[in-house]
């Protein structure tokens, strides 16, 4: 997991590499969500994305098939002001939470 903010910090970009181990003779349908803790004038803030109630389209973006590897590439856009703390990825299947990483921009 890779994340960065950008110059302006108004963005967030993310990059990862998932795989799925042991034999993949199977797709892996699941979804991504991003966990971010961020401040915002001086304020600690949790970020979820995509937040409860999101839009169909923006959990259709998020979602996953794939047998061997699959490379994410996403930009989240920041509320004005924030700094990213940290931001985990997680993996889920079902609902359930399979895999999950964080990291410090």
């Amino acid at each position: 997991l890779r994340v960065e903010s950008d110059a302006t910090q108004s963005q967030l970009n993310v990059r990862a590499l998932l795989t799925q181990g042991g034999r993949s003779d199977r797709d892996f349908v699941g979804s991504l969500q991003l966990v971010l803790q961020v401040t915002v004038q001086g304020r600690a803030q949790t970020l979820t994305v995509p937040e409860p109630g999101a839009p169909a389209a923006l959990r259709e973006t998020l979602k996953l098939s794939f047998r061997r590897a699959h490379r994410v590439q996403a930009v989240i856009p920041l509320p004005p002001g924030a700094t990213v703390r940290s931001a985990q990825l997680r993996v889920l299947e079902g609902g359930v939470v399979r895999a999950q990483q964080t990291a410090m921009p």
